[in-house]
């Protein structure tokens, strides 16, 4: 996650030795130096998401193991004191899952695992003026977990995973389908491009082989 002033936070995740436990630790990294913030996030965190808010904060949500119960806590970190404060909870357990800056200002929350680690079509947002989490009103059109959620032209998010596509919001605030990707996919990438473009690179295929384009 990219800070205001080009530093770089790094936050959670785990190594193979310690998959399924994580860390709560945090660094900075900038001009090629990475240092350890002496405050640690409020629990072990892998497989979540770090987006940054409007007013620079950065809302960390979820957790790789989904039934835990640290996976449906959420926290935000302020680059100004360096400090992880608790808000939320979210409104379910959610891991793998994705969060967007909308042009509102609030966060769009997609998908992730459940606590039986089953994919989830549920959504909901964040609001960082009173610091709460809601449903969504609507789900989306096919549960996702390993997806991508993409901000694009015109306040709207593409959703991709696996062989199927969609975009939110359309008229009512809900999802709509729209182009499939040509090849399935999980655990890709996916960027905006400067033309309105998005570029969806890597991943893997459902048997968890790794592409090259």
């Amino acid at each position: 996650m990219v800070l205001p002033d080009g530093t770089v936070l790094l936050s959670g995740g785990c190594s193979r030795s310690d998959l399924g436990r994580g860390t709560s630790a945090a660094w900075l990294c900038k001009d090629g130096w990475v240092t350890s913030l002496p405050a640690h996030m409020t629990c072990m965190r892998w497989g979540h998401t770090a987006t940054q808010l409007n007013d620079g904060r950065v809302l960390i949500t979820g957790l790789g193991l989904a039934n835990d119960s640290d996976a449906q806590t959420a926290e935000l970190y302020d680059p100004a004191k360096q400090t992880f404060t608790a808000t939320g909870p979210m409104t379910q357990c959610r891991g793998w899952h994705t969060d967007s800056l909308l042009h509102d200002g609030r966060v769009l929350i997609t998908g992730g695992l459940d606590n039986h680690s089953n994919p989830m079509a549920t959504a909901g947002f964040f609001n960082p003026k009173t610091g709460q989490f809601s449903a969504a009103l609507h789900t989306m059109q096919h549960p996702r977990a390993h997806h991508t959620a993409t901000p694009v032209a015109g306040g709207c998010v593409l959703i991709v995973s696996d062989t199927s596509a969609e975009l939110f919001p359309d008229a009512d605030d809900s999802f709509v389908s729209t182009a499939a990707p040509s090849t399935r996919r999980l655990r890709h990438a996916a960027v905006a491009l400067a033309d309105g473009r998005v570029l969806v690179a890597g991943g893997y295929d459902t048997g968890w082989v790794a592409f090259q384009a």
